[in-house]
């Protein structure tokens, strides 16, 4: 495979990235194609099962990389099956999801006991910017608080006394950066990896995205937005008993300032949908909201935190 890996570096969220590998055959007779497998759907590449890779020549790979809507590294492979190969070749891409706001790191590690620490907010166009809030709290900086915008910011972070059960999966950032008013970080913590969500199990689904950031919204006026819904059966080695966790039922959201609306649910797949649906603010609403937006579907209910700020 040439090259074995492709580095897209700083790629936006929600971004979509084309790129060219080469399979390369340097023997005297040509090979077979058998199969072609990303290995999670942020990648989609051509169709080359049963072509052939000539002898002496090369067959080109196409792969398009979708980064998601949340910042951190994400890659993917390809691994590509030909007859009579030992193992499979693999492509790599991979690239660095960054908002406006870059965070380091990328994350609020809460493992392993840790209850506090720091993550450093740099504006990528060096543009000074306020933290509103942090945590859903008045922010609390690392260090002097700055007297006015910066460009750089040191944020402090605690998670001391939250249970278990309402341990957050997000620890949220809000600025009043024009390009980037949300800054979402995801939280490391043992009640948010394999204990979170226990309902999956049994609804046989799981958000393809665990954040829905609409940004900044307006009063009065719908924002639209999707969200994909993969099935979910480890246990039984991804066989699909309960095709019926398609049939979406109806959507909610726990805070009374906004009204959502179930607009359409697409099947893509045999272990997919993709819903949309339509966020509204009422009228006197203002400011951040980090709520929770609760899906229903034929096979049980999920929930997806949900952000948005309001402008009057």
């Amino acid at each position: 495979m040439e090259p074995e890996a492709i580095e897209l570096g700083i790629v936006e969220p929600g971004s979509t990235h084309r790129r060219t590998f080469r399979i390369v055959n340097d023997g005297p007779v040509p090979l077979l194609v058998r199969a072609a497998s990303p290995s999670c759907r942020c990648t989609t590449v051509d169709d080359i099962v049963g072509k052939q890779v000539p002898a002496n020549g090369f067959l080109e790979l196409e792969a398009e990389f979708a980064a998601p809507p949340t910042p951190g590294y994400k890659d993917a492979k390809v691994n590509v099956v030909l007859e009579g190969a030992p193992r499979p070749l693999v492509a790599k891409i991979g690239g660095d999801v960054t908002l406006p706001i870059r965070v380091t790191p990328a994350f609020v590690d809460a493992l392993n006991g840790r209850m506090a620490g720091s993550v450093t907010l740099s504006a990528i166009d060096g543009r000074p910017f306020r933290v509103i809030s942090a945590g859903g709290k008045e922010p609390v900086f690392a260090g002097p608080a700055p007297t006015g915008p910066q460009a750089v910011q040191r944020l402090a972070w605690n998670v001391a006394g939250i249970s278990c059960e309402r341990m957050p999966l997000w620890w949220i950032v809000i600025t009043d950066h024009p390009d980037c008013p949300v800054v979402p970080l995801r939280i490391r913590h043992d009640c948010t990896g394999s204990k979170a969500d226990m309902g999956r199990y049994a609804r046989y689904w799981i958000p393809k995205d665990q954040l829905v950031n609409l940004g900044r919204v307006r009063v009065g006026s719908p924002t639209t937005a999707e969200l994909q819904l993969d099935h979910y059966n480890p246990r039984g080695r991804g066989r699909i008993v309960r095709p019926d966790f398609r049939e979406v039922r109806r959507v909610e959201v726990d805070a009374p300032e906004l009204e959502i609306e179930l607009l359409a649910a697409r099947p893509v797949a045999e272990d997919a949908v993709v819903l949309s649906f339509a966020v509204t603010p009422r009228a006197g609403t203002a400011g951040p909201i980090a709520t929770t937006m609760r899906i229903t579907t034929a096979t049980g209910t999920g929930e997806v935190p949900l952000v948005v700020v309001v402008e009057p």
